[in-house]
């Protein structure tokens, strides 16, 4: 089955019915009776949203019609198009937690009492934009100490 997904084939089916969109496309009218490989990645580009499909018999047979999604179009954009646009990861983080943060890393360090009294007060009196500054210096230090980043990161995707 592997052997039938095909990229090329499948940015051919998205191309093709990208000229047709918003109407579906007859499917024997772009590639004739459909070959099984055609079926499969059809089936294949369905269940990852690019396209939604039109089967005679529900899927029993062979698809008639075929439709390139929003999904699809920004696909072939190759930029992320408006998906990429609207799933813009927004971080907040309130100031009174980045203070908390600070000041519990302070208090847990092994400077003396008065030096930790210091810093604390320093920390509370800090206007936002030093706080965020603060906090995307210590995301840069965090990361230059993460001796491999790939490894890291394919961590967290687990």
């Amino acid at each position: 089955m592997g052997e039938l997904l095909n990229r090329e084939l499948q940015r051919d089916i998205l191309n093709k019915l990208a000229e047709n969109y918003p109407k579906p496309a007859d499917v024997g009218s772009l590639f004739g009776r459909p070959s099984n490989a055609i079926m499969v990645n059809l089936s294949y580009l369905e269940e990852h949203g690019p396209l939604t499909t039109i089967w005679v018999n529900r899927r029993d047979d062979y698809p008639t019609g075929a439709r390139i999604t929003a999904r699809g179009l920004d696909f072939l954009a190759d930029d992320g198009g408006l998906t990429a646009i609207l799933g813009v990861l927004t971080v907040r983080i309130d100031e009174r937690q980045l203070k908390s943060i600070l000041i519990d890393r302070v208090k847990a360090s092994a400077e003396p009492k008065d030096v930790k009294t210091r810093l604390i007060d320093m920390i509370r009196g800090l206007p936002a934009d030093i706080s965020k500054e603060a906090l995307m210096e210590a995301a840069k230090n965090g990361l230059d100490h993460i001796p491999d980043i790939a490894q890291w990161i394919m961590a967290l995707a687990k």
